[in-house]
């Protein structure tokens, strides 16, 4: 495969990952404290649904894009590449413990139609998930765009 094709689907697959995730962040939210038991229900299995059909293939997309573009710029194994590969590490273990307590939250309004106090305790949970998780992506889109550690 030509790098620029390379370029082009490790680019695709960020945007699709940071979009992803910002939408349904931002839906999840919105609908928690404002709508129905039952709408916020209804936006949890969509943002579940999303992850498994968007945010997961693309994690793996962006892994092995990833590692063929290091390797044609001659980044494999340096500094730079240990640090994205650990903060790619350290998104991705968020996102699955993010995902598992949404799973959770499914499998309690499964059962009741209210938002429990465990609900409440499993959303708070998740919001401090979300966020350190969607400010190392914002540092790993920067490393991705200027190849330097900007520290």
């Amino acid at each position: 495969m030509s790098y620029l094709f390379l370029k082009v689907i490790h680019i695709f697959s960020a945007m699709l990952l940071l979009g992803t995730g910002l939408g349904s962040a931002f839906a999840l939210f919105s609908v928690y404290k404002r709508s129905s038991p039952a709408t916020f229900k209804d936006v949890l299995r969509h943002v579940i649904f999303a992850d498994i059909l968007f945010t997961s293939p693309a994690v793996f997309i962006q892994l092995i894009t990833g590692i063929f573009l290091a390797k044609e710029i001659n980044l494999l194994w340096t500094t730079w590449f240990w640090i994205v590969l650990f903060m790619s590490f350290f998104v991705f273990i968020l996102w699955v413990i993010a995902f598992i307590v949404q799973k959770k939250m499914d499998a309690l309004l499964a059962s009741s139609n209210s938002l429990s106090l465990q609900i409440h305790r499993l959303m708070k949970i998740w919001i401090y998930l979300g966020i350190p998780a969607f400010l190392a992506s914002i540092y790993l889109l920067y490393l991705m765009v200027f190849k330097t550690l900007g520290i």
